[in-house]
Parts: structure tokens; sequence; C-alpha cells
């Protein structure tokens, strides 16, 4: 069985919306490698869901099957309670908490976060913490 990898919100949101990126996003989920990711990945696919419908980039049906379903991506959802203190610890190193607590996550199960954010990959490897990402 493959290591598990952390979902991150980046990649979670090209497995709804045809972008740059979608059908690779798309084919590793499907792939049967195990991803787990926080509780924020739901809320961070909801600001994006709302945020492209009202912009028209996406329609209000296609925003609600990505509520709908995005529970579905990850095969487990762990609650962000707990990777709190360690994400205000990467944030203190200039990293956002919101990108903290996937790092938390990867931390906490020796594995990686997978993303497409490029902030968030520069910012880890400037601070050490490249081995945590790795970009789809």
């Amino acid at each position: 069985m493959r290591a598990e990898l952390v979902l991150d919100a980046s990649v979670a949101a090209k497995c709804f919306i045809s972008e740059d990126g979608s059908e690779a996003a798309r084919r590793l989920v499907i792939s049967g490698q195990r991803f787990v990711a926080p509780d924020l990945l739901l809320l961070e696919l909801a600001s994006v869901a709302a945020k492209r419908a009202r912009r028209g980039d996406i329609s209000e049906d296609l925003a609600a099957e990505i509520m709908g379903d995005a529970g579905g991506l990850a095969d487990e959802i762990v609650p962000a309670a707990g990777l709190v203190r360690r994400a205000f610890e990467f944030a203190l190193q200039g990293l956002s908490a919101y990108d903290g607590v996937y790092l938390a996550l990867a931390e906490q199960r020796g594995c990686t976060v997978l993303t497409v954010d490029s902030k968030l990959l520069s910012r880890a490897r400037e601070r050490g913490l490249g081995g945590l990402v790795v970009s789809l």
C-alpha cells in the first residue's frame, strides 16, 4: 500500500473545477492513493466554490456538488483542533496558519502535503520544511 498523502484544498478544488492540472488531480484521487485531510479542507472548498460561483466561473449547481462531494475526496478527515498549536508555530515562522494545519497533519503522520500552491511550496522550502510538501 502506498504511503498516505495530505490532500490540500488547491489540489482538491482541481478535482471538481476544470483548469490546468485538473486531470492529474483527478487521476491521482482515483488511483487508490490514500489521502488524509484536516477538516479545514471542507471550509476552504466551501470558500473556493462560493467565490468561483459568485464570479461566474462555475455554476451554483457545481458549487453545491462540490460541497456535497468534498468529504469523499479523503479517506480520512482529521479534526484541525489537534493541529492548531503546531499550525501556530508554523505561522510564527511566516507560513499561514491555514497552511500550517496541513503541514502539522503531514508532520504528525510522517507524510507530505500534496499541493499546487506555489506560495506554500516556496515558503515551506525557504524555512527548511520542503520535506513536508510535494507538488502535484
